[in-house]
């Protein structure tokens, strides 16, 4: 009899463990094995120190983008993300007594990466994220107005429309979702942080007779004298998706 009821407390014991072993696969299953994301983006670029002359830092800030991606679980807590996403536009104003520099930039990213999905049976799931980030960044504009000073004030002595074609950098990124919902459905705040610095790119002016000249393959610092921003930090908030 003793034995018999040590027995049962065991099989009681190893289906305890079943269940707390188990049971959170079976939830993560539930969702479905594809989810697509789509929301709003909410990026920080610090900008870096520049100088008291032309060229300046590349423009930085905080600007609202938007976000679109997905992802396939490769198992009940793990899936394969990928992402698309962007700054808005940033501008920057420097301005001297014989100056007035107007700068403006706009990142793309393309990211991919290894998700987690921390079993939960409330509705609330975290969801931390790690892996690689293409960035895109667009064009690049700078403007750049000379004056000399004159009794009534100053006059514009030349002015000077500068373009750069940036180059590709891929680094690396890291962050959390939260996913706050059900089955198919589910709002999904989140952060990232990415290394996105660029290091160089092709440089331009318009000419007088209103054609780009090509400047040629530059460091970053003779674009943007205080250099471009190495990290982007944003929030994000978006709908999420299970099928």
């Amino acid at each position: 009899m003793v034995a018999f009821r040590k027995q049962v407390g065991a099989a009681r014991c190893l289906l305890a463990v079943g269940v707390l072993v188990f049971a959170p696969d079976v939830a993560a299953q539930d969702r479905g094995s594809v989810y697509v994301n789509a929301g709003g983006s909410f990026p920080h670029q610090a900008v870096p120190g520049s100088g008291t002359r032309p060229p300046f830092a590349a423009p930085g800030g905080n600007t609202i983008g938007w976000l679109v991606g997905g992802g396939v679980f490769l198992s009940p807590k793990m899936s394969i993300e990928g992402e698309l996403s962007n700054t808005g536009l940033m501008t920057s104003t420097q301005s001297g007594r014989d100056f007035v520099e107007v700068a403006g930039r706009r990142d793309h990213f393309v990211s991919l990466g290894v998700k987690g999905h921390v079993p939960s049976r409330t509705g609330v799931r975290g969801e931390p994220v790690g892996g690689v980030v293409l960035t895109l960044p667009g064009d690049a504009s700078v403007d750049t107005s000379q004056y000399r000073p004159t009794p009534s004030g100053r006059e514009l002595v030349s002015s000077t429309i500068g373009y750069a074609d940036l180059a590709w950098h891929l680094g690396f990124m890291f962050g959390a979702d939260l996913r706050i919902g059900g089955r198919h459905l589910a709002v999904v705040p989140g952060v990232r942080v990415a290394y996105t610095n660029v290091t160089h790119g092709t440089s331009y002016v318009r000419g007088f007779s209103g054609d780009l000249v090509n400047l040629g393959d530059r460091d970053m610092s003779s674009i943007f004298g205080g250099g471009y921003p190495k990290w982007t930090q944003r929030a994000t908030l978006s709908l999420g998706m299970s099928f």
